[in-house]
């Protein structure tokens, strides 16, 4: 993965996951690692983002911040939550 595209010091001790077809990268501070486990085949942006932040929850994270405009996603994560 070209890791030119983000600015990494500035993750500090966050995790950044990020999708490209069906690979997910985290991505930290030090570098990026593709996470094979989180590969999946869902096409709809709004599915895949709950997918990872489920996964986030199993790994034991207490928070997970998802950033969207959408109605749709709004209710989702409140279905989710």
């Amino acid at each position: 993965m070209d890791e030119g595209w983000v600015q990494r010091e500035k993750l500090q001790q966050k995790v950044l996951c990020t999708t490209m077809s069906d690979k997910c990268y985290r991505i930290r501070s030090d570098g990026s690692t593709e996470v094979q486990k989180r590969q999946c085949q869902q096409e709809e942006a709004d599915g895949r983002l709950l997918l990872n932040a489920g996964h986030a929850a199993e790994e034991g994270y207490e928070g997970v911040v998802v950033c969207s405009e959408d109605t749709f996603v709004f209710i989702m994560a409140l279905a989710f939550q």
